[in-house]
């Protein structure tokens, strides 16, 4: 698959999530914000309906943002913050970091910021 940029990135997620039913707007709800030149941020993944949490959906959305990032050689940044959902900052800042994101040491933008390489 070739290079994409972080706008084409988003638009090749947001086909991808189109394309599975399970992950539809009614379930999950995911923003992304194209950066800098490989960034993209992730403003919010988060399940639409309390009776779809517990079922690994979001770890399943964001393992295909992961994968579709290493792909396209994109590195996906994200500041835990739980808005209104069951999870604490903290908590959700643990979740990120079992799926390979890294609290980014000393960062302007935030002591929460979280990055994660790509892959490629």
């Amino acid at each position: 698959m070739p290079t994409l940029s972080p706008d084409g990135f988003k638009e090749q997620v947001e086909d991808n999530l189109r394309d599975h039913d399970e992950f539809g707007p009614n379930v999950i709800q995911v923003d992304l914000s194209p950066s800098f030149e490989r960034i993209v941020e992730i403003n919010l993944l988060k399940i639409s309906d309390p009776a779809n949490r517990g079922k690994k959906i979001g770890s399943r959305v964001l393992r295909l943002l992961m994968q579709l990032a290493d792909e396209s050689d994109i590195v996906l940044e994200v500041i835990p913050h739980s808005f209104d959902g069951p999870m604490s900052d903290a908590q959700l800042a643990a979740w990120y970091g079992r799926h390979g994101f890294k609290l980014v040491v000393g960062s302007p933008e935030s002591r929460n910021l979280m990055r994660r390489e790509s892959r490629r």
